[in-house]
């Protein structure tokens, strides 16, 4: 026959077991969502490098259109990051055109080889990549 004592004993064993079960499937929660955080954040940053990039790199079209010997975009404030933009003549109608963006500690770079046409300047080729801070 079992005792009184020895079910509260066996009782408390089942709880601890179930308090110790509701713990590690928490922190394997808190783990979970704490990388799906870190994640968004990169992933956020990397999308506004490549708003500010692009921005960057329509503004220098916009003025290589209306002055094909345009040299680039000084350094500038855009939104919460930096943006500046270099152009250098490959041929007297090819260009290349390399944009830098930071954004919180992160860098970006965008890099176009660009043809000045009769309708203006046109993207044949580009490039980017991040470098995190």
């Amino acid at each position: 026959m079992v005792t009184r004592s020895a079910e509260r004993g066996s009782s408390l064993i089942v709880a601890i077991l179930a308090c110790a079960l509701i713990g590690a499937a928490m922190g394997i929660l808190s783990q979970d969502l704490t990388d799906r955080q870190r994640l968004f954040r990169h992933e956020a940053r990397v999308i506004g490098l490549t708003h500010l990039g692009d921005a960057a790199l329509a503004a220098t079209l916009a003025e290589l259109a209306a002055d094909p010997s345009f040299q680039g975009l000084t350094t500038r404030s855009v939104d919460d990051g930096v943006v500046a933009s270099r152009v250098t003549a490959i041929s007297p109608t090819s260009l290349t055109v390399s944009v830098r963006a930071e954004l919180d500690g992160w860098l970006g770079h965008l890099e176009a080889e660009v043809e000045i046409s009769e309708v203006g300047p046109e993207v044949r080729r580009w490039r980017r990549w991040t470098e995190t801070g």
